[in-house]
């Protein structure tokens, strides 16, 4: 193993495509010669909601009556119509937005519940990269010391929002920068500190932005209340994981306006 202190799980999905199950099985078979393997699951719709009696059930709670305007309940959890203008689509888009948020705030809380210091949380259109167990050791060594999330790589259509703004990305450390990319979480390492963040906020403000919106878009006019300490490899050193366009062919950004 690279490490003892990182834990990594792959979302997934038994409905997905051939190509996303063969490309989940070749993830998992790498990751698991580096890294132990979290034990949760992904949270679908189907665990979510039972139709015959029309309540919403999570593996510590139930939800009830939950509807995409509005959420209220004993728990605490209410999910809100939100915007964003990158898609340029309410939230949620579709009910699998709300299970992945569901299969984080669970994922999180599984996280903590272990001794490791780390998660690695990939999504299954992701590839790594070549010289990923070199690489990741010279990156480990030179943690901010202060990240919540940590993107292990990026699209290569978000690189020239880092090169237009480079010295507002720019840190003193030689591996990493400040996160310039505006959405995709394909693969993000996650301290105890950022997973308690995203816990915490998830229960005070409910479901109200996607993931990897929440956790990036921190320049955007819409910008979230809940502030993460997210950083990302430099786009022109290696990066761990690629988006796998086999799987998943790559999109434009939508013109978003920033305020630095």
């Amino acid at each position: 193993m690279i490490s003892t202190d990182v834990l990594y799980f792959i979302g997934h999905v038994d409905s997905a495509s051939e190509e996303r199950k063969n490309n989940y099985q070749e993830i998992d078979s790498e990751m698991s010669g580096y890294f132990q393997k979290l034990d949760t699951k992904s949270i679908l719709m189907k665990d979510l909601m039972d139709l015959n009696s029309n309540r919403y059930i999570l593996p510590s709670f139930e939800l009830k009556h939950l509807t995409y305007s509005s959420l209220k309940n004993d728990f605490g959890f209410y999910i809100t119509d939100g915007y964003n203008p990158v898609q340029n689509a309410k939230f949620p888009r579709w009910i699998g937005e709300i299970g992945l948020l569901f299969s984080l705030y669970d994922g999180f809380k599984k996280f903590l519940s272990t001794p490791q210091k780390f998660l690695i949380w990939l999504e299954d259109d992701t590839r790594i990269e070549l010289y990923f167990e070199n690489n990741f050791k010279i990156y480990m060594s030179n943690l901010p010391q202060d990240f919540d999330f940590i993107a292990l790589g990026s699209r290569d259509d978000q690189k020239p929002l880092f090169f237009e703004y480079m010295d507002k990305f720019l840190i003193d450390n030689l591996a990493f920068s400040k996160a310039f990319q505006i959405y995709w979480a394909g693969a993000i390492l996650i301290s105890r500190s950022g997973a308690q963040k995203f816990i915490d906020g998830f229960e005070t403000n409910g479901a109200t932005y996607a993931w990897d919106w929440l956790i990036f878009n921190v320049r955007s006019e819409d910008v979230p209340v809940q502030k993460f300490n997210t950083y990302t490899i430099k786009p022109d050193l290696p990066q761990l994981f690629s988006l796998n366009l086999d799987i998943s062919p790559d999109s434009t950004i939508i013109n978003t306006t920033y305020t630095f």
